[in-house]
């Protein structure tokens, strides 16, 4: 782990999966999805005790002797990013990853969140840049309103080292 810059990998499978949940042991990324298309899902797939947003820093340190077990190691123009899906305000899933992120007219993303509707539902993708030998970071600052709306409709995510069930 020395001298490395790691984003988290892994998807929150959501509140209605937590250890008192049946069938969260046999989830995939297909059941979670159900059937849509260019939502991403990263192995492996997590919950929580109590159906809760991850605690980020706990994993962090619990897994800093095997990162690769919940972080990806950042290649050479990676970001880290946060894929956060919901509805009617309510998350539904988080996945985390690295990746290339460009925004159309706009180039190569390294920080800032960027949402999106679609269908009912919103998409928050949110990059940023972690540091060397440090937590990985996943999250950032929103630098848009939150009254932009639909503003990203072309918004790309370049898959260079990554792929939906990867």
């Amino acid at each position: 782990m020395a001298n490395q810059k790691y984003c988290f990998r892994f998807t929150w499978l959501g509140p209605n999966f937590y250890n008192e949940s049946n069938g969260f042991r046999n989830a995939t990324c297909d059941h979670l999805l159900n059937g849509a298309s260019g939502i991403p899902c990263q192995l492996p797939l997590t919950i929580t005790d109590n159906g809760g947003i991850p605690n980020t820093t706990y994993m962090w340190e619990y897994y800093q002797s095997d990162p690769q077990h919940i972080a990806c190691r950042m290649a050479p123009g990676d970001v880290c990013v946060k894929y956060t899906y919901s509805f009617n305000h309510q998350v539904e899933n988080i996945t985390y990853f690295c990746s290339k992120v460009r925004i159309d007219n706009e180039g190569a993303a390294t920080s800032g969140c960027y949402k999106e509707y679609r269908n009912g539902r919103e998409i928050e993708v949110c990059v940023c840049e972690s540091v060397r030998n440090e937590k990985p970071c996943n999250h950032a600052i929103n630098i848009l309103p939150q009254t932009v709306g639909i503003f990203i409709i072309g918004f790309v995510i370049v898959l260079e080292y990554w792929t939906v069930f990867r």
